[in-house]
């Protein structure tokens, strides 16, 4: 879950792979060419509502993305693929330009908070997240782990603090998904009912967050 909650993954090991495996099946096309960014509202660089953009340095990808987003049409009224229309409008555009060179600030003001979530939360019943090594994490979600997390959010929930429980239900469990459902994936089945995200955000205070850690640890305190 590293690229979901905001670090990177090993691209390079990742793509070793991939071009391995295209290599065995003769597969086209391999991870890693292409780049997909979402600016929906709750992302560190946010629009005002849904919106999105890919980045590549490959020219031929480009332009198949380019008609793929306009009805898989490069000339109007001539569709080469079957596509979608999904161009991002001027007004989340304009917004979007507009925030982003404040965006290295908000992110380095997410890095404070984490940094202070990660030095006071010292229960060992919690499992804060962890930062790969070489990566630089921007904190899109700050998740803890712990075995009562229900009953934490709960306890949390009644001092006034709120927190969001992230894809509560495993993808393999997911019925659009049921082709899949026989795997027993205990790993990813635990993740899913431990993790618990706590606030985090450019405009945290450090109040704020020392009130959070406060009641973690009296949370964790009480289960003893």
């Amino acid at each position: 879950m590293a690229q979901l909650y905001g670090q990177c993954t090993d691209m390079t090991r990742i793509n070793t792979a991939a071009r391995r495996d295209a290599s065995r099946s003769e597969v086209r096309g391999v991870a890693g060419n292409a780049v997909g960014h979402r600016f929906d509202p709750g992302k560190n660089h946010g629009a005002t509502g849904d919106a999105g953009a890919v980045t590549t340095d490959d020219a031929e990808l480009a332009a198949v993305v380019r008609a793929l987003r306009n009805y898989g049409s490069e000339r109007k009224y001539h569709n080469r693929y079957k596509g979608c229309n999904s161009r991002l409008d001027e007004l989340q555009a304009a917004f979007l330009r507009v925030r982003l060179p404040h965006l290295e600030k908000e992110n380095a003001a997410r890095r404070h908070a984490a940094d202070l979530y990660l030095a006071g939360i010292t229960n060992p019943a919690l499992k804060p997240p962890r930062i790969g090594s070489g990566n630089e994490h921007v904190w899109h979600i700050f998740a803890v782990r712990c075995t009562g997390r229900d009953e934490l959010q709960g306890y949390l929930a009644e001092r006034g603090i709120g927190s969001v429980i992230h894809y509560p239900v495993p993808p393999h469990r997911q019925p659009a998904y049921e082709e899949w459902s026989h795997l027993n994936l205990l790993i990813t089945e635990r993740i899913h009912r431990e993790v618990l995200s706590l606030p985090i955000g450019p405009l945290l205070s450090d109040e704020e967050v020392a009130a959070v850690i406060e009641s973690l640890q009296s949370y964790c305190e009480k289960q003893r």
